[in-house]
C-alpha cells in the first residue's frame, strides 16, 4: 500500500499536527510499529485477564477508557505545540491498566523483587524522556482510577 491511501491512513490513524481531529480517538488501534504492538498485546493478555476475572468486565472497559481518554487529551494538548508529535498504537491504555495494578493489587507483581511501584514510575520516566504524552496520559488516569476507587 503506498501513494493516497498509505496517507490517508496516516492522516485518520496517527496523531500529528496534520490529522484530523478522528486520529485522537483511532490512534489507540492502529500500531505502526511492533514495540507498542507487542507491549499493549502483552499488557492485555497479562493485566488486562487479571483484572477481567478480578474485577469484571465493566470495570476492566471503565479503566481502559479512561485511559484512552486521558491519552488522547495529553496527546491533543502536546500536539498543539509540538510540532513533532506522532503518535500511533498509543500506550495510555496499557499504561493506566500497569499504575492502576501498581497500587490497588501489588500482589500480582509478587515475584518481582522490586516493589511494583517502580514500574509505574518506570512507565512515567519513559513518558517523559521520550516525549510520550499517551503513556504519561495513561500512567495518570491509573492513578486517578485507584485514588477514586474505581
Amino acid at each position: 500500500m503506498s501513494g493516497p491511501n498509505q496517507m490517508k491512513l496516516k492522516r485518520y490513524f496517527t496523531v500529528t499536527p496534520s490529522s484530523g481531529a478522528q486520529s485522537l480517538a483511532t490512534f489507540h488501534f492502529c500500531h505502526t510499529s511492533m514495540v507498542p504492538l507487542v507491549v499493549n498485546l502483552t499488557a492485555l493478555g497479562s493485566l488486562g485477564i487479571f483484572h477481567c476475572k478480578t474485577f469484571g468486565l465493566f470495570p476492566f472497559v471503565r479503566l481502559f477508557g479512561l485511559g484512552c481518554a486521558a491519552a488522547s487529551v495529553a496527546v491533543a494538548i502536546d500536539a498543539r505545540t509540538n510540532p513533532k508529535q506522532v503518535q500511533a498504537g498509543s500506550l495510555g491504555a496499557s499504561s493506566a491498566l500497569l499504575s492502576y495494578h501498581a497500587f490497588r493489587s501489588p500482589s500480582y507483581f509478587a515475584l518481582m523483587r522490586y516493589q511494583p511501584i517502580t514500574l509505574a514510575a518506570a512507565a512515567l520516566a519513559y513518558g517523559i524522556y521520550n516525549e510520550d504524552s499517551a503513556v504519561v496520559g495513561g500512567v495518570t488516569a491509573g492513578y486517578a482510577a485507584f485514588l477514586l476507587a474505581l
